[in-house]
């Protein structure tokens, strides 16, 4: 027994306090006579530490082996081991002593919870006051650590104390902050417990002064540095009063920090302080640092820094301002703050002109734009940009620009000589068509003449000439067929109607009759109107006959009648002489006379002709109305008054020449 090792103990543990738990054991298999034979250890530690805490035990006389370990933490599960060792006088048989025996199992034990050994660590957020002066104050705490909190936290209570007024209570919650709104010209305490199942922890205190009230406090000059690549390290000279706690403000410096930002609670006996909970590399940090005592802010100082600076996330674009056509000038922007993976140090600019070298130009970090120069005209240059800092450098895209051919000037020229060219053009344009208006007019848009408003005084001649003989009579029987248009050119006659009106016809129409185009006084405004036959068409009794057609351009009037004056004359019709048959005047027999007339029941030429009568004793008839086939016209004087010509004016017997218009004589219905 002296020289065998033991085997390990049996233990068990339980806790009836929150500072101490007690383990007992036993030998297995009898090995012992006597507990006080053998020596014992216990070790012991947190569940959530590493290190081991021993503790040398030596067993009462008669009492069970068993021992009370204390000054352990309230609430917290401990790991329990144990080991022993025979005890012996004198080993004369071997050169060696007795040997521990290897450690028990471990045995697990939780102490009993504790009242909170401190208060909550307490902050604000404090919002811009509104228009009634009342600011959204942010009341934050953080959890206790398990040390401190013993046991688990049920409520936080926080109660306000406007100033010179008893705390009252303001949130009772399970969460970690409360919001308030509250007067902002006033002074506000507040006091924040934790409880657990056993109490509540001692009051974490915090005042925030008045808006009037509120002075810049001190600076505290703060260095920072990184620790690693996630983490900082602030150091700082004590402030010169005693401070209470500290408390950390950090977050990304292109981030809301009043929303995103971290906060970090420490006791003030402290000049440096490792944070490292949301740090990450590539991204700049700002902190702040506020000194407390009292519950009240005494000094505070700020910095920035980035844990490590890596090559930027992106490089910025290139846009071209102005081209010109041996230079160009790049602009870029400032790459965002988060993006920038470090202090900016500088950029570098590349471009390579078409079939030259690339070239390289490194500018500070502030610049923001660079013109190169040197560049041909109408060729194309390929511009890029990367961006460095102290981690790296990050190239960015390349951008092609063509340079101009001319210059803005020589291009403001060209542009305003073809303006000026074209105001002359179209003023001369303008010009044009006012002064060649009539021209452009008759080439574009001619006049056509309206024949329901024409007169024939407007283009006829001053003279006409009827040609009425050698008309044969045949072609009577074609009109009245419905044969208007027959060959017949440069000789205007007019057909009978009727069987019975040939014979005057033959006198009327053998022979060719002078006419006048115009009235007396009125030249070129009375053509000739109407052919009208006035006569009895069969016995001698009736005095008169007429016949009237309206044609398309003129009207002749015939008269017809027995006896040698007009039935209704108003003054005597002068008597023409009879001339030869190529004279102007016919060839009748005594007893009839035709005239021809003008609507104003003029004669047109002053005089009458008597013709003969017929077999029947009746003058002749026309029947239905005579045609007008064609005018002939010759001449230029003017008619006078009284029908005479005037000096110069050609006889009846000068050569005419035909109209180019055929105007017709008949029917209504024709």
């Amino acid at each position: 027994m002296s020289i065998v090792k033991l085997s390990p103990p049996e233990v068990s543990a339980t806790a009836d306090r929150s500072d101490c738990f007690l383990v007992a054991w036993r030998q297995p298999n009898e090995e012992l006579l006597r507990v006080t034979d053998a020596r014992y250890e216990i070790r012991y530690r947190d569940v959530d530490e590493a290190s081991w805490t021993q503790v040398d035990v030596t067993a009462a006389e008669d009492a069970p082996a068993s021992k009370d370990v204390c000054g352990v933490s309230p609430f917290t599960s401990y790991s329990i081991q144990v080991r022993a060792l025979y005890q012996s006088d004198a080993f004369p048989w071997s050169d060696g002593g007795p040997s521990w025996s290897a450690w028990s199992h471990e045995r697990f034990v939780r102490t009993l919870p504790a009242v909170p050994s401190r208060g909550p660590a307490l902050w604000r957020r404090i919002a811009t006051p509104d228009s009634d002066g009342r600011s959204e104050i942010i009341l934050m705490w953080k959890p206790l650590q398990p040390k401190e909190a013993n046991g688990r936290i049920l409520t936080y209570s926080l109660r306000w104390q406007p100033r010179g007024q008893p705390a009252v209570l303001a949130c009772l919650t399970r969460s970690l902050q409360c919001a308030l709104e509250l007067p902002a010209s006033e002074e506000h305490t507040f006091f924040l417990t934790a409880s657990n199942s056993v109490g509540e922890s001692p009051a974490s205190k915090l005042s925030i002064p008045a808006v009037q009230a509120q002075a810049v406090p001190p600076p505290l000059p703060v260095l920072v540095s990184p620790a690693s690549d996630r983490s900082l390290l602030l150091q700082w000279d004590p402030p010169g009063f005693a401070a209470a706690a500290y408390i950390f403000e950090w977050g990304r410096a292109s981030e809301n920090r009043r929303q995103n930002s971290s906060w970090r609670y420490e006791l003030g006996n402290i000049s440096r302080v490792i944070l490292a909970e949301a740090i990450e590399p590539g991204y700049l940090y700002s902190l702040t640092i506020f000194a407390l005592s009292d519950g009240a802010v005494r000094a505070a100082g700020s910095t920035s820094a980035y844990s490590k600076q890596i090559a930027p996330f992106r490089a910025p674009a290139l846009h071209p301002t102005r081209v010109w056509p041996s230079q160009v000038e790049v602009q870029w922007e400032e790459v965002p703050l988060e993006e920038q993976g470090g202090f900016i140090r500088n950029y570098t600019i590349s471009y390579e002109e078409q079939g030259k070298d690339t070239q390289a130009v490194v500018v500070n970090g502030s610049v923001r734009r660079y013109l190169i120069a040197g560049l041909a005209p109408d060729s194309v240059v390929r511009v890029g940009i990367s961006v460095s800092n102290d981690g790296g450098s990050t190239q960015g895209s390349v951008l092609s620009i063509r340079t101009r051919s001319l210059d803005d000037g020589k291009v403001e020229l060209l542009l305003s000589s073809l303006c000026v060219g074209l105001v002359v053009l179209l003023i001369t344009a303008a010009l044009a068509c006012v002064l060649k208006h009539p021209l452009i007019q008759g080439c574009l848009w001619p006049q056509v003449p309206d024949p329901a408003k024409s007169h024939l005084a407007s283009w006829l001649p001053q003279k006409m000439w009827l040609d009425l003989g050698n008309f044969p009579a045949e072609q009577s029987r074609k009109q009245r067929a419905g044969y208007p248009d027959f060959p017949f050119w440069g000789v205007s006659g007019i057909i009978c109607g009727q069987q019975e009106e040939e014979m005057m016809c033959k006198f009327f129409l053998e022979s060719t009759w002078a006419a006048e185009a115009s009235s007396a006084g009125d030249k070129y405004r009375q053509p000739l109107q109407t052919i009208l036959l006035r006569g009895d068409v069969t016995t001698p009794d009736h005095s008169q006959a007429r016949r009237q057609s309206t044609v398309e351009y003129s009207t002749v009037i015939i008269w017809a009648y027995p006896g040698d004056a007009p039935p209704s004359s108003t003054a005597p019709w002068p008597q023409p002489t009879p001339q030869s048959p190529e004279s102007s005047g016919p060839s009748c027999e005594p007893g009839w006379r035709i005239c021809f007339q003008n609507p104003t029941w003029e004669p047109l030429d002053g005089s009458c002709w008597r013709c003969g009568q017929q077999p029947d004793g009746g003058p002749a008839s026309l029947g239905a109305f005579p045609l007008l086939r064609t005018l002939v016209v010759e001449g230029s004087g003017d008619l006078q008054p009284n029908g005479d010509h005037p000096a110069g004016a050609l006889s009846p017997m000068t050569p005419y020449r035909p109209l180019e218009r055929d105007l017709r004589l008949g029917h209504a219905s024709e």
